[in-house]
């Protein structure tokens, strides 16, 4: 039987994958979108886990900075401006 959704033929000898062009071009499809998904998924994943370890970094910046001379108190010093 051919793969392809909504096509339900036999496949011939030679067919191995599916019983004409249009078929075939539909699973090349559903292929496209599931490994377009999958990554998608996996940048989902690396996105999330950079956030969090910025959120890490700050805070331990933010107590860093709490547990030096000084603390939150002493402004910063000015960055000199470019012309």
């Amino acid at each position: 039987m051919c793969p392809a959704p909504g096509c339900g033929r036999q496949l011939r000898r030679r067919q191995r994958r599916a019983c004409s062009s249009r078929c075939r071009a539909a699973l090349s499809r559903m292929r496209q979108v599931a490994a377009r998904e999958e990554r998608e998924k996996q940048i989902l994943t690396l996105v999330v886990a950079a956030q969090a370890a910025i959120i890490t970094a700050q805070d331990l910046l933010a107590e860093v900075r709490r547990l030096l001379p000084g603390g939150q108190d002493e402004p910063r010093p000015r960055r000199a401006q470019t012309p």
